[in-house]
């Protein structure tokens, strides 16, 4: 990575983690008052800024040019359509680089045992680009749950059940939690490979890191059975919508 781009872009991606967090806080005391239209408005937003904060971390990892310009051009007001899909394009990007014997080599490596993916490659990028087209709608959801009228003037839905909304709100607070860790301990290899330290001892490290046991504590949450039926019925939500 090259220092001098992260060194530019870091202050972006931190002020979006932090601003990211203080939304979630939000969404998530609207959630625990059972208010869930209103949770769902702020995880969508949540997800959108934490999405930018990866993207613009996997960017700088590729020693893609940044500069001050560009990220005053990439966080303008404009269409959040596709801002808010940056955590599942950056991601599907990311693992169309890995050649599949280096894909399965992370698979069999300790982060990779911690995070357990059963699926190949090529399956794990056809579940991604599924949940791409899922997500596509979450705008859209969002802007149901904001105003009371449509723009063709007829009034929005309001009279969805608790049963509909709470998996919506469990899943959309996942997604933001996932992308948040991941980014956090991208800042934090690069902070421990600003040590001189190679890529092994790096692994090592981070494994220790107290955003790395919280974010192995989360994935056994998420995927608990219960939970995965809960983020099931969100997604069929969404899809539906």
């Amino acid at each position: 990575m090259d220092t001098k781009i992260f060194e530019i872009a870091k202050p972006h991606i931190e002020a979006s983690l932090k601003k990211g967090n203080y939304k979630l806080d939000i969404a998530n005391l609207l959630t625990k008052s059972k208010k869930y239209a209103g949770a769902i408005e702020n995880y969508v937003g949540v997800y959108e800024e934490i999405g930018q904060a990866l993207f613009l971390y996997e960017t700088i990892s590729n020693n893609e040019k940044i500069t001050e310009d560009y990220l005053k051009e990439y966080f303008k007001l404009g269409p959040h359509d596709q801002k808010i899909l940056d955590s599942y394009i950056t991601r599907r990007d990311q693992i169309k680089k890995y050649p599949v014997e280096d894909f399965e080599k992370i698979k069999k490596s300790k982060i990779g045992q911690d995070f357990h993916n059963p699926y190949t490659r090529d399956e794990t990028l056809k579940k991604i680009n599924e949940r791409i087209a899922i997500y596509s709608k979450l705008h859209n959801l969002r802007q149901t749950f904001d105003y009371s009228h449509y723009k063709d003037g007829q009034i929005t839905k309001d009279d969805y059940s608790d049963d509909e909304l709470e998996p919506v709100c469990y899943l959309l607070k996942s997604e933001c939690l996932i992308s948040y860790f991941e980014t956090k301990l991208g800042l934090e290899g690069q902070h421990l490979k600003g040590k001189g330290y190679d890529d092994e001892t790096i692994f090592s490290k981070i494994t220790l890191l107290q955003s790395y046991i919280k974010f192995k504590e989360l994935s056994k949450d998420i995927n608990s059975k219960n939970n995965q039926l809960r983020r099931i019925k969100g997604l069929k939500f969404i899809q539906s919508f």
